[in-house]
């Protein structure tokens, strides 16, 4: 009985049948462990059979993969956002300031929650081909890291602020990642908690990704 479940899902399947497929895999596994029968051969019929997953249903089993940075020797979070628009997130002092200072440049949107420590934020417009101005969920994405890597993280919403890269400066003998706005864009109401737009793995690690003050 075991043999002829096998042969059916190396004989392969399609379409419809690919649900079909994967249960009757289950059930042979199933099977197999009651009878403290080797199976190592079933993995490899069931790659062949059409893949680890049914069709439509792996976005619902894996989170998406985050962007790869492109940025030369930016080790720090990155994500993207709704339009495909990168988003880089300082996880430490030095990292901000390399973000805000090196990093950034015309036209990027830099972003802090406002009044509290927390990480610089970068939504990298300058790695979009034309000159389209960033779409509204892109700037809201962002708010909603700022917040969320912030010491504002537990708030239901918390203001951000957002300046272009040509505002953003050093004091002399300020600390390490502290910087002064020459003149601000405006603020952006950043949702922590329940943002849509921050991927669900992060949401689900929320201590494990505090914001790191030590740099």
């Amino acid at each position: 009985r075991l043999q002829g479940w096998q042969a059916r899902l190396a004989d392969g399947g399609g379409g419809a049948e690919d649900e079909e497929l994967f249960a009757l895999r289950a059930e042979v596994l199933k099977e197999a462990k009651k009878l403290k029968l080797k199976v190592s051969g079933l993995e490899g019929a069931a790659a062949a059979a059409g893949g680890s997953l049914p069709r439509g249903k792996r976005s619902a089993t894996q989170p998406a993969p985050l962007a790869p940075s492109q940025t030369s020797g930016w080790g720090g979070r990155e994500f993207l956002s709704p339009a495909g628009v990168p988003i880089l997130v300082g996880r430490n002092r030095k990292e901000n300031e390399q973000l805000s200072l090196r990093v950034a440049r015309e036209p990027d949107v830099w972003m802090h929650v406002r009044g509290v420590p927390g990480a610089h934020v970068l939504l990298q417009m300058s790695r979009v081909k034309g000159k389209a101005p960033p779409a509204e969920a892109c700037l809201q994405m962002a708010a909603d890291l700022a917040a969320f890597y912030s010491e504002a993280r537990d708030e239901r919403k918390a203001l951000v602020t957002y300046a272009s890269p040509r505002h953003v400066t050093k004091p002399n003998g300020a600390p390490l990642g502290a910087v002064k706005l020459r003149e601000e864009g405006g603020t952006i109401v950043g949702r922590p908690v329940d943002s849509e737009l921050i991927p669900p793995e992060v949401l689900g690690a929320r201590e494990a990704e505090r914001f790191g003050g030590k740099g």
